[in-house]
């Protein structure tokens, strides 16, 4: 009875959410960013089932918006699902190298030094204006949705949908993860790490995983919600801030900016 009663509530919130652009387009942006930020909540609440925490998961998120952002500007790609596509398989290898030296610690060390590689990130990304645009950010244009060119409104609703499905999507996949044996074997890293060794299994193995799939849901994050660039914030979180121009884009010298403008606001 009582898992019946969740499924009811998880369909009608699901039901809710995906009548937003229709009963509240007001709210609809809003709610495509929460849903973005969503993917790194989710890959932050992967490393906590190991008792660790990443306070410095903004460089993933940073690493995702640029790479969007480069993507579209210096490939010609402009499809929104191959743009997708390489984001995560580039944040997935950035998670996967950074994390093959951070899963060694424990504790205050992990999160202290995943705190330091993001400020470190942070300051480069802020001081090389001529490839990164410093705290201006990136102009990126309206991707296309498979090949098809769309008009502003249009695109956000699709976006809306896209990052609604994704989420659905990775909190299943995350849900089998962790009942999997390589989710228990990470709640076993919280509980007695020395036993998992003698069992012969690999907690560096164990958590670099799960730190990979960190990165490559802060990646798809950050392309969900439509960004293209905007460097972590005091390496803790980022403050990039997508304008739309159909909703905040200035007008610059008697031109309205076109697509989106993604920026750093620095604190």
């Amino acid at each position: 009875m009582r898992s019946a009663n969740l499924w009811l509530l998880m369909i009608g919130g699901l039901l809710a959410m995906a009548a937003v652009p229709i009963l509240l387009p007001w709210l609809q942006f809003a709610m495509t960013v929460a849903m973005a930020k969503g993917f790194a909540a989710l890959g932050v609440a992967l490393l906590l089932r190991a008792g660790m925490i990443s306070i410095g998961h903004a460089l993933f998120i940073a690493v995702g918006a640029y790479s969007a952002a480069f993507i579209a500007r210096n490939t010609g790609i402009t499809d929104l699902a191959l743009i997708l596509i390489g984001t995560v398989a580039i944040t997935a290898v950035v998670g996967a190298v950074t994390g093959a030296f951070m899963v060694r610690y424990r504790a205050i060390f992990f999160a202290m030094l995943n705190l330091a590689v993001s400020m470190v990130a942070f300051s480069l990304l802020s001081k090389l204006y001529r490839v990164t645009g410093g705290t201006d950010g990136l102009r990126v244009p309206v991707p296309t949705v498979f090949g098809v060119e769309l008009d502003k409104s249009t695109f956000d609703v699709i976006l809306f949908y896209v990052a609604l499905a994704l989420i659905i999507a990775v909190g299943y996949l995350l849900h089998r993860y962790l009942k999997s044996p390589l989710g228990h074997a990470l709640e076993a890293v919280h509980t007695n790490e020395v036993r998992l060794e003698y069992l012969g299994v690999s907690a560096w193995r164990v958590l670099l995983v799960a730190y990979t799939h960190l990165g490559r849901a802060g990646g798809a994050g950050r392309r969900a919600d439509g960004g293209g660039s905007g460097p972590c914030a005091a390496g803790i979180r980022l403050l990039d801030r997508i304008r739309p121009s159909s909703a905040d884009c200035r007008t610059w010298g008697n031109r309205r900016c076109r697509g989106t403008v993604p920026r750093l606001d620095l604190p």
